[in-house]
């Protein structure tokens, strides 16, 4: 949790029952010959919540005649020890790096002679998986502690930052500040183990920071809020290999219109209009729209596409839509999600079209010429 290397630090360690052992080391105190194990001292394990916890090690005498090691969580002695150090060479460090007080575990890169084969000083690798185990510390309070202004970083130098911000949970940020921040970690699914990357095709968007994205299909750009859209010059269609309509009943007929507004062929059609219908492409095909025409014995349609990857999506702004018996209504390109729409393909705004305005979600969204307007159907 904190120290001052390589001197001394507390931490918190998780045992194979999911409680909790308050440990302490202190080169003056704990430190053994035998091994980095027997030189951290721990208390007896006590279970934890994800509260605020206020830990504190007193060492009381140097002398293990008694217990001189006392662990406090919340104010009340969880348990005791008797500690004595051995005498043992002290590692080589870097005289400016040496005492720098630390939150989270240093930068042990730095010091292969404290890793090295007979070193007993309780300090790992931080991709030691043995030692380190996954979690996020929220906040750390020092309170009234006698620390000198060198040794809590106020007057930091290049080496002594880094020690405590190269290396993780710790981001070095290069401003006037001279200040170690905590390093963005990664929330949610589609994370690396160590949670400071995304996985393969996904990517971070400052807009909602610790979160992964699915990257911006070929031709679309990422937006402000985080979301996938067309450039300026087109609008968005789906790009599918099926069209289904649900509902219950007849409709009196169905066209399906093109990135250019013409109306397509399906390579499978239903062979009447009861409903559900299935309108197949061999490939994936852009829609920008779909006209529907009651008529018949249906009141309401709701529509979803097949991805050519094969996923359904639902097409949230056109379910239970209200069918009319003598004219079309005109399912316009919505997006199935407000983030990623795996169903997305742009195309270029038609005729007079000037540029096109966010969110380019349809045709609608293309601005006319001079003199110019548009029908039903966008054109």
């Amino acid at each position: 949790l904190a120290g001052a290397f390589p001197r001394w630090y507390i931490a918190v360690r998780r045992t194979e029952d999911d409680d909790a052992q308050l440990c302490f080391y202190h080169a003056d105190i704990t430190l053994s010959s035998d091994s980095k194990g027997t030189s951290l001292s721990c208390s007896q394990a006590v279970p934890w919540t994800a509260d605020w916890h206020h830990l504190a090690a007193m060492v009381d005498s140097k002398s293990s005649d008694k217990p001189n090691l006392h662990f406090f969580i919340g104010g009340v002695l969880v348990s005791s020890a008797r500690v004595a150090a051995s005498s043992a060479p002290e590692p080589t460090v870097h005289s400016d790096q040496r005492g720098v007080f630390h939150i989270g575990p240093p930068n042990m890169l730095l010091f292969p002679d404290v890793l090295q084969a007979g070193r007993t000083e309780p300090y790992y690798p931080a991709d030691n998986a043995t030692v380190f185990f996954r979690a996020q510390v929220d906040g750390v309070q020092m309170i009234n502690a006698a620390l000198q202004g060198i040794t809590s970083g106020s007057l930091i130098t290049e080496h002594r930052r880094s020690v405590v911000c190269d290396a993780p949970p710790f981001e070095r940020l290069v401003d006037a500040s001279q200040v170690c921040a905590a390093a963005p970690t990664l929330a949610g699914s589609h994370v690396s183990q160590d949670q400071t990357s995304c996985d393969a095709g996904y990517e971070p968007c400052d807009a909602q920071p610790g979160l992964c994205f699915p990257k911006c299909q070929t031709g679309t750009l990422r937006q402000p809020d985080c979301s996938c859209n067309c450039p300026s010059d087109k609008f968005q269609t789906w790009l599918v290999k099926e069209i289904i309509l649900r509902g219950v009943g007849t409709l009196s007929s169905v066209k399906i219109y093109g990135r250019n507004l013409t109306v397509l062929e399906p390579s499978v059609a239903p062979k009447d209009m009861n409903l559900d219908l299935s309108f197949r492409f061999s490939t994936g095909t852009q829609v920008a729209m779909v006209a529907v025409r009651g008529g018949g014995s249906a009141t309401t349609i709701s529509l979803s596409v097949v991805t050519p990857a094969g996923a359904t999506l639902r097409i949230p702004a056109h379910q239970s839509v209200k069918l009319i018996a003598d004219r079309d209504i005109y399912l316009h390109h919505e997006r199935p999600d407000d983030i990623y729409d795996a169903s997305m393909k742009c195309t270029e705004c038609l005729g007079q079209g000037l540029g096109s305005t966010l969110p380019r979600s349809n045709i609608f969204k293309c601005h006319c010429g001079k003199g110019y307007g548009r029908d039903l159907l966008g054109v």
